[in-house]
């Protein structure tokens, strides 16, 4: 079984991944973003939540739009 200690940088690059994966525009802002976070990693979760669902609004807009 794991000890938080473990996971936490398992975590980190996961979101580090899931960042780079999202809206290529937004690429450079995550990666800064994700470096003022990068410490505290309930902010972190939490900042992905709210961009996540940014993200999926702007993208259901776009659609509508076209």
């Amino acid at each position: 079984m794991f000890r938080n200690e473990q996971l936490l940088p398992l975590i980190h690059t996961v979101l580090i991944e899931l960042l780079v994966l999202l809206n290529s525009s937004a690429n450079r802002l995550s990666l800064y973003l994700l470096s003022l976070f990068h410490k505290n990693y309930i902010n972190l979760s939490l900042f992905l939540l709210e961009y996540q669902a940014i993200f999926e609004e702007t993208e259901f807009l776009s659609v509508r739009l076209n």
